[in-house]
């Protein structure tokens, strides 16, 4: 079962085996899509996708612990924040 890697872990490693997952099928995936010159957003999201739903649905288990996921709400916080102040920024100077 895949959550056997988590099993031997504090929660800090978890967490951070969690992110380099995530965060390495996103690389992958962007570099892998680049020929096709899709927007990386477009592929973060299919990333998302095929790290959880899909990943679910041909394996029967999820790669991600449920648990970390909703402890990594933080995260879509964070990235809102940074979406909104950009979104400031830009609208100042096409004014």
């Amino acid at each position: 079962m895949i959550y056997s890697i988590y099993d031997n872990m504090n929660d800090s490693s978890a967490v951070l085996i969690g992110l380099a997952i995530m965060l390495l099928v996103a690389f992958l995936l962007t570099r892998l899509t680049k020929p096709l010159k899709l927007p990386n957003v477009t592929v973060y999201i299919f990333a998302g996708l095929l790290i959880g739903p899909i990943f679910k649905l041909i394996f029967k288990t999820n790669l991600i612990k449920p648990e970390l996921i909703t402890g990594m709400d933080f995260l879509t916080d964070i990235a809102l924040a940074f979406i909104g102040k950009y979104e400031k920024i830009l609208i100042f100077i096409m004014n």
